[in-house]
């Protein structure tokens, strides 16, 4: 998987609607149910969209064709973007120790709701539909054969994915030991996702522009 690929899945794995929501499936009256659930979910939404944007990629170009001129473009204007998203995040941090009010409703769902979630959770967030696009256009730019394509589309979603899978696993395994850990690390998220999400935001809004140049 290209550097590209992982800053970008970077992105979704220190999401806040990433990384709480999977959090607080913990704490719902089935726990591991609800977990799993809302895992898969994602999993599946994040491959969805990222191979949605690689067969749009695809058609665009041409089969065996060179990646069309408006990839350039787009990869601009995503890393503009990201940088503003990185500096008005920095600049707006420590205004809210908590999560949303939406999110913070998620810790009584059932897993049938944890599952549907998920793809609501992809689709209202811009930065996680950015970040597929982004994926998707590098995919369907730079590799050749179908194979390989989903192979790097894979690695990106696994990696996306691995802050919802990895609690839920470690839940599963140390399930007594993991609720204090789990509990601070819910807070410690809430209190600093926003100087750590515009961070990377803004070191890969810099690398795709330094990429693009």
């Amino acid at each position: 998987m290209h550097v590209e690929l992982a800053s970008l899945a970077l992105v979704i794995a220190v999401s806040p609607a990433s990384v709480i929501p999977a959090i607080l499936m913990l704490h719902t009256p089935r726990p591991l149910a609800a977990g799993w659930a809302f895992a898969a979910g994602w999993t599946l939404s994040l491959t969805l969209a990222t191979g949605l944007f690689v067969r749009i990629s695809g058609q665009m170009s041409g089969a065996g064709g060179p990646p069309p001129h408006w990839i350039r473009t787009a990869t601009v204007a995503l890393a503009v973007l990201l940088i503003i998203a990185g500096l008005v995040t920095w600049m707006r941090r420590g205004r809210s120790t908590r999560a949303p009010v939406w999110l913070r409703a998620l810790d009584s769902v059932t897993p049938l709701r944890a599952m549907t979630a998920a793809p609501v959770l992809v689709s209202l967030n811009p930065k996680v539909l950015s970040a597929c696009a982004a994926a998707g256009f590098s995919v369907g730019a730079t590799a050749q054969t179908s194979p390989t394509q989903w192979g790097d589309v894979t690695g990106f979603v696994l990696l996306a994915s691995a802050t919802v899978i990895l609690p839920v696993l470690s839940y599963a395994i140390w399930r007594e030991r993991m609720n204090g850990p789990l509990h601070r690390l819910k807070v410690a998220l809430e209190r600093h996702n926003a100087a750590i999400l515009a961070v990377i935001l803004f070191a890969v809004g810099l690398m795709l522009l330094l990429q693009a140049a």
